[in-house]
């Protein structure tokens, strides 16, 4: 995925950066469990109608949560 694609489906708060290989978190302060539906529908949506330089169709799957008291980042991570 092209990291413009990611960047410019977000919000000047929020914050994108790679998890690993082929897998990236997205940080949404302030955000609704709703809200975060509605943005990972909108990123996957601009990934599927970019236009890639290779010739298949390239989709994406997300996992949102939201921050819950007494969360650490390995409760979030497993969570989503």
């Amino acid at each position: 995925i092209q990291s413009n694609l990611l960047s410019s489906s977000i919000r000047g708060t929020d914050i994108v950066g790679r998890w690993g290989g082929e897998e990236f978190l997205i940080l949404c302060p302030n955000t609704t469990l709703e809200g975060t539906y509605k943005l990972a529908q909108n990123i996957r949506d601009n990934i599927q109608h970019h236009q890639f330089s290779v010739k298949k169709q390239i989709t994406a799957s997300f996992g949102v949560t939201v921050n819950q008291v007494d969360d650490t980042i390995n409760s979030i991570i497993k969570r989503v």
